[in-house]
C-alpha cells in the first residue's frame, strides 16, 4: 500500500513501551523493506499489503515479529521513515515476552524516548518519540523568602530570591530494583529459549563448536562474574570495573568435557 499521490509505501510501526518508560528500538535485518531504515535504528515496522488495512499488518507485526499480544493499542501519529510512511502505534500493556528472530532483526534494545543517546536513531523517530514521551518535568523549586526588614513593626518579606534549580535529569539512570528486574527479565528470556529446544538437541553443536548447553553454560559464567564485579563495586573503595574475558572463558572451555544440561539448570 502506497500514500496517496506519492510513491512511498505505508508501513504499521509500533512504540512498545515498558513500565519504566523505555520504548523498544530495532534494527531491521532486511534493510531493504520498506520501514526497515535502511538498517538504523527505528521502531518495529511492518509494511501493509495492497489488499489489507493497516491493523492487519500491526496484528502482524506484534504476533509474529515480537511474538506477543495486545488489544491495548492506540494510533498515535504518521512519521517519516527513509523510504517508507509509518502509523504508529502506542502500546503500553501486552501479554507475552517480547522477542525477535535474527530473520527479522538484526538487534533490538530498550531506549529511553527522550533521552535515546548517541545511537543512529532515524531522525523521523526521534523527534517523534521526544514528542510523544518527553522528559517528566522536575518538581518545582519553592521560593525562599527574604529576610524580614529589621525597621518594620512587621515581618515584611518583600523580596523572594529563586532557589538553586535542580539539577538536569540523567541521560540514563537505573535503581537497583530496576537492574535486578532486567537481570531477571534477560534470564527468564534466556531459559524460555534454551527450554524450546528438545532434550536430544540440547548437546548437540548446532553453531561452530557450540551447543544449546553450552551457551546456557556460558552466560551462567559471565552472570556470575558480573555479579561479583558488581558487589566489588560497591563494597571495595577504588575498585575499577573490569569487564569479563572471551578469550580466557573460551580457553578454560577448550580443555573441559561439554557440560551436563542438570548440572548447568543447577546453576
Amino acid at each position: 500500500m502506497v500514500v496517496e499521490g506519492t510513491e512511498l509505501p505505508i508501513v504499521a510501526a509500533v512504540a512498545l513501551r515498558r513500565t519504566d518508560g523505555r520504548v523498544l528500538l530495532v534494527r531491521h535485518t532486511d534493510t531493504a523493506h520498506p520501514g526497515a531504515a535502511e538498517g538504523r535504528w527505528t521502531l518495529p515496522a511492518e509494511p501493509v499489503a495492497d489488499d489489507e488495512v493497516v491493523e492487519t499488518a500491526l496484528a502482524r507485526l506484534l504476533e509474529q515479529r515480537l511474538h506477543l499480544a495486545s488489544d491495548a493499542v492506540e494510533f498515535s501519529e504518521s512519521v517519516g521513515l527513509p523510504g517508507a510512511i509509518a502509523n504508529v502505534f502506542a502500546c503500553a500493556q501486552w501479554t507475552g515476552d517480547p522477542a525477535y528472530s535474527a530473520d527479522d532483526y538484526a538487534d533490538a534494545a530498550w531506549a529511553a524516548p527522550h533521552a535515546p543517546g548517541a545511537v543512529d536513531l532515524v531522525e523521523g523517530v526521534r523527534t517523534y518519540l521526544a514528542s510523544a514521551f518527553p522528559a517528566p518535568a522536575p518538581p518545582p523549586q519553592p521560593a525562599v523568602p527574604a529576610v524580614a526588614m529589621p525597621h518594620s513593626g512587621e515581618p515584611k518579606n518583600l523580596i523572594r530570591r529563586e532557589a538553586a534549580p535542580a539539577p538536569a535529569p540523567a541521560v540514563w539512570s537505573m535503581t537497583t530494583s530496576d537492574l535486578l528486574g532486567e537481570l531477571e527479565e534477560a534470564r527468564e528470556a534466556l531459559t524460555a529459549a534454551y527450554e524450546r529446544f528438545d532434550e536430544a538437541w540440547l548437546d548437540v553443536t548446532l553453531d561452530g563448536a557450540w551447543a544449546p548447553v553450552d551457551l546456557l553454560a556460558h552466560c551462567a559464567t559471565v552472570e556470575a562474574y558480573y555479579a561479583s564485579e558488581s558487589r566489588r563495586l560497591a563494597d571495595e573503595p577504588g575498585h575499577t570495573w573490569r569487564g569479563f574475558s572471551p578469550d580466557q572463558s573460551e580457553a578454560e572451555r577448550a580443555g573441559l568435557a561439554r557440560p551436563e544440561n542438570r548440572v548447568v539448570r543447577a546453576r
